[in-house]
């Protein structure tokens, strides 16, 4: 077997050296970034976002009563809230962020009272609200996710609506402000750089009053309604 001279090892040793720093100025042999190195973290120290939300809270009870022509009161028929809209925030430090909302907020139910076919005969309770909220939100920083809460509290512009289908029904209104808030709980989590979406679950409350609407067959009782709070909302932060 033929033995390599000195020059020849030289010659094969600067080879690989050249094909190792080719490879490494390569894109195809480059080191690429984590996907979650790319997440940027959740809000942040001086940081503004802009958030889109839905919300909704999901009644204990039933906030409206009728009576039937027998003179029971009963619940009318079970409905949820449901309401949408736009938040910006600041953050003061790392955990901790404040915010306020806007939002609208719809809700309507009704009850059979007496009548069959077109001649049907329905008690009728709705409102259309815009919540204006304050938040403050206290994070736990992570990177990709972060557990986090939030109380909100605020009011409700607007007005409720209760009226009858009968010929001579009547239409009454209560105008607001409404009080209203939540305390909830939850998770973030940054999907995209400078994005993120959360989900909180807790406590709601709509603070509506009691009150009872009258007509000529009408009596509707109004309570609080209060139940399990849940929201979703995505934020873009800059």
């Amino acid at each position: 077997m033929k033995r390599l001279t000195l020059r020849q090892v030289i010659a094969i040793l600067t080879l690989f050296a050249g094909l190792n720093a080719q490879a490494q100025n390569s894109p195809f042999f480059q080191t690429t970034a984590n996907s979650a190195d790319v997440l940027t973290p959740i809000g942040g120290h001086h940081v503004f976002g802009i958030g889109f939300y839905a919300e909704s809270t999901y009644p204990l009870s039933s906030a409206y009563s009728a009576r039937l022509p027998s003179g029971s009161q009963e619940d009318m028929r079970f409905q949820v809230p449901v309401g949408f809209g736009l938040e910006g925030s600041f953050g003061i430090n790392e955990s901790m962020e404040v915010a306020a909302s806007f939002g609208y907020d719809n809700f309507k139910t009704q009850q059979y009272i007496e009548g069959s076919g077109n001649s049907k005969k329905f008690n009728i309770a709705q409102y259309n609200l815009y919540p204006l909220m304050g938040i403050f939100r206290y994070r736990m920083p992570r990177k990709s996710w972060a557990p986090e809460g939030e109380a909100a509290i605020g009011t409700a512009l607007g007005s409720i609506e209760v009226r009858e289908t009968s010929q001579n029904g009547v239409t009454l209104t209560d105008k607001g402000p409404f009080l209203r808030g939540h305390l909830a709980g939850g998770f973030g989590f940054s999907w995209a750089e400078n994005a993120s979406l959360h989900f909180l679950f807790g406590y709601g409350f709509n603070q509506l009053g009691s009150k009872s609407y009258d007509g000529t067959t009408m009596h509707v009782e109004q309570k609080n309604q209060q139940g399990v709070f849940s929201k979703a909302y995505l934020k873009f932060y800059f």
